[in-house]
C-alpha cells in the first residue's frame, strides 16, 4: 500500500545513488528508513559480490525490510552469471531487454528505479547513475535525481538515449528495480 507522495533526498556521496532511491521507495511504502541506512545500504551491496554492488543493495533492502523487490537486467550473460548467486525469496531477477514499453507497462503499477547514463540527465559527464522513473509516455519523462533530490522532466528521447548509451558507450546493463 502507498501511503506517501514519492520524494527522494540528496545523496550525501557520489556511490549513494541507488541507496537514496530505495529509501524513498521504502518511505513511499510507509517504511521509516533513518539517514544512516544511506551508506550502510552502500557498504552491504559492496559485500555482496564485487561485480554488481546493485545487487547487493536489493539483497540487503529485501531481507531487512521485508519488501519483495523485482531487478529487470538486459545483458542476458550478466543474468546467468548473477542467477548462480543465492538470493532472498524476496527477490527476484528476470532477464528482458530494457526499453520504452517494458518502462510504461511497468510504470501502470509503481514508479521504477532506472539505471542510466547520467550524462543525459545532468550534461555533465559519463557516468553510470540511478534514478526513480515516476512517469513516460512519448514525448515526456518525470524522474526523481537523488543526485540533487529534485524533480526532472526530460524529453523521453533523452532518457532512452541515457539508456542506450549505458548499454553501449559505457558498456554496463541496463537495469530496471522496482518493488512490488
Amino acid at each position: 500500500m502507498l501511503t506517501n507522495k514519492l520524494a527522494v533526498k540528496e545523496q550525501t556521496t557520489i556511490e549513494t545513488c541507488l541507496s537514496m532511491c530505495l529509501m524513498a521507495l521504502l518511505d513511499q511504502k510507509g517504511i521509516n528508513v533513518p539517514a544512516c541506512e544511506e551508506i550502510k545500504i552502500l557498504i552491504e551491496g559492496l559485500k555482496f559480490t564485487k561485480f554488481d554492488y546493485t545487487t547487493g543493495h536489493l539483497v540487503y533492502v529485501s531481507s531487512k525490510y521485508d519488501v519483495a523487490i523485482e531487478q529487470y537486467i538486459e545483458f542476458p550473460i550478466f543474468y546467468k552469471f548473477l542467477s548462480k548467486y543465492k538470493y532472498p525469496s524476496k527477490l527476484k531477477l528476470i532477464c528482458k531487454k530494457i526499453n520504452k514499453k517494458l518502462m510504461i507497462k511497468l510504470l501502470k503499477t509503481s514508479p521504477i528505479i532506472i539505471y542510466v547514463d547520467s550524462y543525459y540527465i545532468s550534461g555533465s559527464v559519463h557516468i553510470s547513475h540511478l534514478v526513480i522513473l515516476e512517469k513516460l509516455d512519448d514525448n515526456l519523462a518525470i524522474i526523481l535525481d537523488p543526485w540533487d533530490g529534485k524533480r526532472k522532466k526530460i524529453e523521453t528521447k533523452l532518457l532512452v538515449r541515457s539508456i542506450q548509451s549505458l548499454r553501449n558507450k559505457l558498456k554496463i546493463s541496463p537495469k530496471i528495480i522496482r518493488f512490488l
